[in-house]
C-alpha cells in the first residue's frame, strides 16, 4: 500500500473588544500601580469614556467580536481548504448618571454581507439601583446553568451536548438581579417565548428563569459559587424561542481560587 502523509491544519481566530476599560499607563504609574502590559493598553483603547466620577456620562466604549476559523488539508488524496466567520458583532456601551446602562450588539454576516445586518446578539437597557437590585429590560444571553458562558468567557473547546441541548438562544424580556453582600445572588427573568432576531413580543408565550445562588469564597479574587437555576417554557404552540422542555433544572458549581485550574459541575434535570 502506498504510504499517505496527511497534512491537517485548524485554527480558530477570536478577537473582542470590550467596555472593560483600563487606566492610562501615565495614569497607574502616577497612582502608584503597575504599569500597563500593551495587550492591556491595546484593549483600552475601545473605551473611549472611563471616569466613574463624571458628570452625566461614565463609560462610553465601542463594543464588538469576531471569531474566524480557518481549516486547510494536504494529502495524497487531495487538498482542502476553508474559512469561516462564526460571529462578528459591533455595538456600543454606554452608563450615564451613575446608574443607566445602555449596551447593544449587531450581528453582522461577516462571509458575504448578504444581508449585512441579520438582527441584534444583545440589548438591553440596566437601571441599577444598587450591587443587591438592577432592573432591566432589552435582549440578553440568559443565565441558565454555569457552564454556558459566553464565548469571551468560554474555558473548552466546546459546550457539552446537553447544555446546548436546554440551554436557550438570546431571548427578549425583562429581569432583575443582584448580589448581596453576604453572597446570595439572584436572578429572575419573564421573556418571549416567540422567535425573532430582535426583541419579538408575546404573541407566542413566554418563558421564566429563576437563579439563586451563593458564593461561599471569602478572596476578592476567589469564586466559589453553587446555584440552582429554573427554567420554565408555557408549552405555547408557537414558543420556538426556548427549548422543548416545560421545566428544566440545572444544579451547578464554579470553583476559581486563584490558580491555575478552575472546576465547573452541573447536575441538569428536563421534562
Amino acid at each position: 500500500m502506498k504510504p499517505t502523509l496527511t497534512i491537517a491544519i485548524a485554527s480558530a481566530i477570536g478577537v473582542t473588544c470590550s467596555f472593560a476599560g483600563e487606566p492610562s499607563t501615565d495614569l497607574a504609574a502616577a497612582s502608584g500601580a503597575e504599569p500597563l502590559s500593551f495587550a492591556e493598553q491595546l484593549w483600552a483603547i475601545p473605551t473611549l469614556i472611563d471616569d466613574p466620577d463624571a458628570g452625566f456620562v461614565q463609560k462610553l466604549a465601542i463594543t464588538g467580536r469576531y471569531h474566524g476559523q480557518i481549516a486547510a488539508v494536504s494529502s495524497d488524496h487531495g487538498d482542502y481548504e476553508d474559512y469561516e466567520t462564526r460571529r462578528l458583532w459591533i455595538g456600543g456601551d454606554t452608563t450615564v448618571l451613575g446608574k443607566l446602562r445602555v449596551k447593544a450588539d449587531v450581528v453582522i454576516d461577516g462571509n458575504d454581507f448578504s444581508p449585512f445586518y441579520n438582527g441584534l446578539y444583545e440589548a438591553y437597557a440596566t437601571w441599577k439601583a444598587s450591587d443587591a437590585l438592577s432592573l432591566n429590560f432589552g435582549r440578553r444571553e440568559p443565565k441558565f446553568t454555569e457552564e454556558y458562558k459566553s464565548s469571551k468567557y468560554i474555558v473548552t473547546l466546546e459546550r457539552s451536548l446537553l447544555v446546548n441541548q436546554l440551554h436557550p438562544v438570546n431571548l427578549a424580556g425583562g429581569w432583575v438581579n443582584g448580589k448581596l453582600e453576604n453572597g446570595l445572588q439572584y436572578d429572575l427573568g419573564l421573556y418571549s417565548g416567540e422567535l425573532d432576531d430582535e426583541f419579538g413580543g408575546f404573541s407566542a408565550g413566554l418563558g421564566a428563569i429563576a437563579s439563586v445562588g451563593y458564593d461561599f469564597a471569602t478572596a476578592a479574587d476567589e469564586t466559589s459559587l453553587m446555584r440552582l437555576d429554573y427554567l420554565y417554557n408555557d408549552g405555547d404552540e408557537g414558543n420556538e424561542q426556548l427549548r422543548p422542555y416545560k421545566h428544566a433544572f440545572s444544579w451547578n458549581y464554579h470553583g476559581d481560587y486563584g490558580g491555575p485550574f478552575e472546576i465547573y459541575t452541573a447536575v441538569l434535570y428536563a421534562t
